[in-house]
């Protein structure tokens, strides 16, 4: 004598049936291989109406901290030309120089790039997505190629030397005719991730 199955673990296995036949049917796509790869979590999540207004990728390419120690060496420079006016005068010039340095080199490394679901702004340079074409990587060999000799003197830049890699961005932008958009970045491969799920 066969023990009855209740219906209601009977309905539960049609389900799971139904469903183990639809995943093997249709498989999920390997995440690397979605133009979603390398998007944080919480931005493939939203919804299309939410990422037009949300802020997808930002970096600032801030300066590391061994050049606000250099900022010291025009201090000391200032002090010794001051010193024969009295200690005081080399003092309130060591620290106005190097207060000043200091100021200078944050200033140069607040540039930043960031990304919305419509442009991308890159320091003062702002491009509406739509106006952007193929996306390389540069390495770091390909990035020091790129700003120097195969440099273009029209295409846009936003450069600092001390970040060593970069993406390049052809533009088909009439307002503003550039070949192309050299960005230095220290996250290139996320950036492109980023540009080709906010175009999609």
């Amino acid at each position: 004598m066969h023990a009855t199955v209740p219906r209601r673990v009977r309905r539960r296995r049609r389900r799971e049936a139904v469903a183990s036949r639809l995943s093997a049917a249709d498989p999920a796509p390997p995440p690397d291989a979605t133009p979603a790869a390398g998007v944080p979590d919480n931005v493939r999540r939203s919804r299309p109406d939410k990422v037009v207004g949300m802020r997808l990728y930002e970096e600032r390419l801030a300066v590391s901290g061994t050049w606000f120690w250099l900022s010291a060496l025009p201090g000391a420079m200032t002090a010794t030309l001051l010193l024969p006016f009295g200690p005081a005068a080399a003092l309130g010039g060591l620290v106005v120089t190097v207060a000043l340095t200091a100021l200078g080199l944050y200033a140069y490394g607040s540039a930043a790039i960031v990304v919305t679901g419509g442009h991308l702004t890159a320091g003062s340079l702002r491009y509406p997505l739509t106006s952007l074409g193929m996306v390389e990587i540069l390495d770091a060999e390909e990035a020091f190629l790129w700003r120097t000799r195969r440099a273009d003197v029209s295409a846009a830049m936003l450069l600092r030397g001390y970040v060593p890699t970069a993406v390049r961005i052809e533009l088909d932008d009439p307002d503003r005719p550039a070949p192309y958009l050299y960005l230095s970045t220290r996250r290139p491969a996320t950036l492109l991730a980023v540009l080709s799920f906010a175009r999609r």
